[in-house]
């Protein structure tokens, strides 16, 4: 569960979980505040967003990641690189303005890793997709 209210001090996000857990004997804790949070969209519908495929930034520089290709086991090693490299610099970011004006340079990162696989300069290990 993702809420926002203007202003609001992590004790009020706590205090409400509390309240949850205590009405609905629902075992919740408040895993901390975000800078900025990106929601992708679903796989089967692109025009809806989806709350287990997103990426963001904690107000502490942390950065948390779920059900992107940096995540899974199946992603060849190529792309986990591009996406970490990506994201490293989208955490900078301390807003969505800050965040929007660093996407050239995440982009500048991804074509660096076009470049080096049409050129073939990514190793047969970074290519390779494992299942399990």
């Amino acid at each position: 569960m993702w809420l926002q209210k203007n202003n609001a001090p992590d004790h009020e996000y706590e205090e409400l979980c509390r309240q949850i857990e205590r009405k609905l004997h629902l075992p919740i804790s408040f895993e901390g505040r975000y800078k900025w949070i990106v929601f992708l969209n679903s796989r089967v519908d692109h025009r809806i967003p989806v709350l287990n495929r997103y990426y963001g930034v904690f107000s502490n520089g942390k950065l948390k990641v779920r059900g992107i290709e940096l995540r899974r086991h199946d992603t060849p090693g190529i792309i986990g690189k591009c996406q970490s490299d990506i994201l490293t610099i989208l955490s900078q970011a301390n807003n969505s303005h800050e965040f929007k004006e660093l996407i050239p340079k995440a982009l500048g990162v991804m074509e660096h890793y076009i470049a080096l696989l049409r050129t073939g300069r990514v190793s047969t290990e970074d290519l390779v997709i494992e299942k399990r």
